[in-house]
């Protein structure tokens, strides 16, 4: 048995019944040819039968749905040009037009008809590779293509693709030639400013008091990170009355912490504090014990929406994953090597 995988779009009501009469006769005729041709147990049947019930009373749902709000959809397929029925992505750019990626070329579509691209072996204009992975339209208006064979740009003005080599310092050495999965835009370019941030995992240089003098020491943290006092050389002007801004990650079913550093954290921890909750137990142990989509079903009872590239990513970061963040807070708070700015509880979550 084949599948046609369609393309589904918004357009005024118009023409929506005769569309759904159409589309009823058609797959009224499909099912009589099929059931003609071929011998169908009983219990096949049934299932078929249970199916068809339900996705009439789904479909039912669907009409009522589109009456109330005057929308019909229209069905777009390999039949009205779309060069394959596999969609991989869907962009919009400045201009109106839609570009979608399949795994058989890119194409643009004006409301009316698709224009495809190929990759074309003896071409080198065209694009890259036939199975698109990701389309990005950027704030300047160009648009941006992730292939099987790197990146492409599309010059508008010749129709035409360029892929982005190595030796123009664009990529990494290589990179022309491999996957290139997702494309992004730059923060700076969507007006997204980072507020603070702050490195662990790194050595660095500073004064502290060592013996009762003060000397140039290196300082190295591991699972732990900066949590400098008021007045202290090395944090930002607007913080130093209040000590160094301190983040705390928990995990993506409690919450997390914002706080500040200390005096007593400069004589006693070098200036540090930790870094987060800490694992209670490890990735793999959290991949055999949790599923993705049970974490993802649990998230959204608790009004938080969960985003990663994949459901392992999900279930290495479960909540029961973790340790008690509340916890390891109040013992960095009792011991005085930082103190409590505010208690921040997920509402969006994004890994990876």
């Amino acid at each position: 048995m084949g599948f046609d995988y369609r393309l589904y779009f918004y357009w005024p009501s118009g023409h929506r019944k005769s569309c759904i009469r159409e589309g009823a006769v058609q797959e009224s005729s499909n099912l009589t040819r099929f059931l003609a041709h071929r011998k169908i147990s009983l219990s096949l049947i049934l299932v078929v039968a249970c199916s068809c019930l339900l996705f009439a009373h789904k479909t039912e749902a669907a009409v009522r749905l589109a009456d109330k709000f005057d929308i019909a959809f229209d069905r777009l397929s390999t039949e009205d040009g779309l060069s394959q029925s596999a969609v991989t992505t869907i962009a919009q750019d400045q201009q109106g037009f839609i570009w979608i990626g399949t795994q058989e070329g890119i194409n643009r579509y004006d409301g009316y008809k698709f224009e495809s691209f190929y990759h074309l072996n003896e071409d080198p204009t065209s694009v890259s590779h036939n199975s698109i992975r990701d389309i990005l339209p950027d704030s300047s208006g160009r648009i941006w293509i992730a292939t099987d064979h790197g990146v492409d740009r599309f010059n508008e003005l010749t129709g035409t693709f360029e892929a982005m080599r190595s030796k123009e310092g664009l990529l990494g050495e290589g990179v022309d030639r491999v996957r290139v999965n997702v494309l992004h835009e730059d923060s700076e370019s969507l007006d997204m400013q980072t507020i603070y941030e702050v490195a662990h995992n790194i050595a660095k240089l500073e004064e502290h008091v060592v013996d009762g003098k003060k000397k140039q020491v290196y300082v190295h943290r591991k699972g732990a990170t900066r949590a400098f006092g008021p007045h202290t050389t090395g944090i930002p002007k607007k913080y130093q009355d209040y000590g160094q801004p301190v983040i705390i990650p928990g995990d993506m079913g409690s919450a997390s912490y914002l706080l500040a550093g200390t005096e007593k954290a400069m004589k006693t921890t070098f200036g540090s504090t930790c870094h987060g909750a800490g694992r209670r137990i490890s990735r793999a142990a959290a991949k055999r014990k949790f599923r993705g989509d049970a974490v993802i079903k649990a998230m959204a009872k608790q009004g938080i929406y969960v985003r990663a590239t994949n459901k392992t990513m999900i279930a290495e970061e479960a909540h029961g994953a973790y340790k008690d963040v509340n916890e390891v807070v109040r013992s960095a708070v009792e011991s005085g090597i930082s103190k409590v700015v505010a208690r921040l509880t997920p509402v969006g979550v994004t890994k990876g």
